[in-house]
């Protein structure tokens, strides 16, 4: 039990120095939208953000959006996510400790001040009049998907007939049947 313990720790750890699937969760903005995704970091790539599926929903200031492409410049504290074309709207989120730790999940820096926000301005050349910014209140990346709890659900179940059925074939066998004498055949055991 010990050894198994011991791998599997160490399949954890080994497991970060490969690309890693990141799940946005739980993330709120001040206007009332949210921001959910993914996306894959790899620390020894040259460009370590890729896969990048984000989207947000619509809110009191912005519309809802969908990111694919990063900002060249991220890192593993912060990234910054863009639409393909024009790059004008983007999503930067500010994490709490580098992507490359062997954490499995991430919280991201929420609140006025902390730098998670998106806007519809992300770049240079934006008229001021339309610039508009909704901050992240709270949030997290982890490298666990939740599963639903019907999963729980249906492998409780399986797991209760399984131990229902092994119990069943291995019901205790008599003292007749071991010494080779079957009841119904001889009537000595009656």
């Amino acid at each position: 039990m010990r050894l198994i313990f011991v791998f599997l720790l160490c399949a954890t750890e080994l497991t970060h120095a490969a690309p890693v699937t990141w799940f946005i969760r739980g993330v709120t903005f001040h206007d009332g939208g949210t921001a959910s995704g993914s996306f894959v970091f790899d620390s020894k790539a040259i460009e370590p953000y890729s896969s990048v599926n984000v989207i947000t929903t619509e809110g009191s200031l912005l519309p809802g959006q969908v990111y694919t492409t990063v900002y060249r410049n991220s890192t593993s504290t912060w990234v910054e996510f863009l639409q393909p074309s024009f790059y004008v709207n983007g999503i930067e989120l500010v994490f709490t400790a580098p992507l490359t730790t062997s954490l499995d999940r991430v919280d991201i820096r929420a609140g006025f001040g902390a730098g998670s926000f998106e806007s519809n301005c992300a770049h240079i050349a934006c008229q001021p009049s339309i610039h508009k910014t909704r901050i992240v209140m709270s949030g997290y990346v982890t490298t666990v998907v939740p599963l639903p709890a019907a999963i729980w659900l249906f492998g409780t179940a399986v797991g209760g007939l399984f131990l229902a059925a092994v119990r069943i074939c291995v019901a205790p066998v008599s003292t007749a049947t071991l010494s080779g004498k079957h009841p119904e055949r001889d009537s000595s055991l009656a």
